[in-house]
């Protein structure tokens, strides 16, 4: 039997049957909050490139799939979808930190810092 409720992305205040929740605030501590959308797609735009170029010079299946959630944050970024475009991005982990830097996309790297934990 499938779950009656499936739960994706995002924060819930409650969940299920019969479910109520009041007095309280949820607050969001992603750092995608307060990121121009704009800007963000424009950079993705660049580390997608990169991303792509290195994955045909690997052959790698792991930077291919990697290079795909770069497409994947880029589309989602500009469909204005910033939970998608993070969680996209943080599947690459590191590497799309990597290439942040290397291309110069100061607000993608700083980003990704914040997201993955990194000083």
């Amino acid at each position: 039997m499938a779950d009656k409720y499936v739960i994706s992305g995002g924060q819930q205040g409650a969940v299920g049957d019969n479910a109520v929740a009041h007095d309280f605030t949820m607050n969001s501590n992603s750092a995608i909050d307060d990121v121009d959308l704009a800007a963000l797609t424009q950079q993705l735009s660049l580390i997608r490139q990169e991303a792509m170029a290195e994955a045909m010079k690997t052959g790698a299946p792991g930077d291919a799939i990697a290079a795909g959630k770069i497409a994947e944050a880029e589309a989602a970024a500009s469909a204005g979808d910033k939970e998608k475009a993070i969680t996209s991005l943080k599947a690459c982990g590191k590497w799309a930190l990597e290439l942040a830097t290397k291309v110069g996309a100061s607000l993608l790297e700083n980003l990704l810092k914040k997201e993955l934990g990194l000083p």
